[in-house]
């Protein structure tokens, strides 16, 4: 999907810039920062492309070092082991809406930026 500097897309970069914010800086998700490291040592870039708060747990759909989508179910507890689900991005873009389609080539272009200032 070709970017058009849209509205839509500027709201959505700035969203998932937050949540990349949240994800490597010391807020309150860095269980999740913890997570990923476990899952991928050599972690360059992030973004949450879906937060579910449910009654015991946070369910995140994160988009890791733009190659990689996991499911992850954190406790908010945090006595619980995180469950890590690791999902087809091909499969996630066919079967997202056009709304999610357009996030997540934001988030595309985004690691994508990342990965090469991290190379620089």
């Amino acid at each position: 999907m070709k970017l058009r500097g849209s509205k839509t897309e500027q709201e959505f970069r700035e969203e998932l810039i937050q949540s990349r914010k949240g994800i490597f800086g010391n807020g309150d998700n860095s269980n999740i920062k913890i997570t990923l490291n476990s899952e991928f040592p050599n972690l360059v870039t992030a973004y949450v492309l879906h937060w579910t708060p449910e009654q015991c747990e946070d369910i995140y759909i994160i988009l890791v070092n733009g190659a990689h989508l996991i499911s992850v179910e954190l406790d908010k507890e945090g006595t619980a082991n995180p469950i890590v689900e690791h999902l087809s991005l091909e499969e996630y873009k066919k079967s997202s809406s056009k709304i999610n389609q357009i996030k997540l080539a934001v988030a595309l272009d985004l690691s994508g930026r990342d990965k090469n200032e991290h190379n620089n």
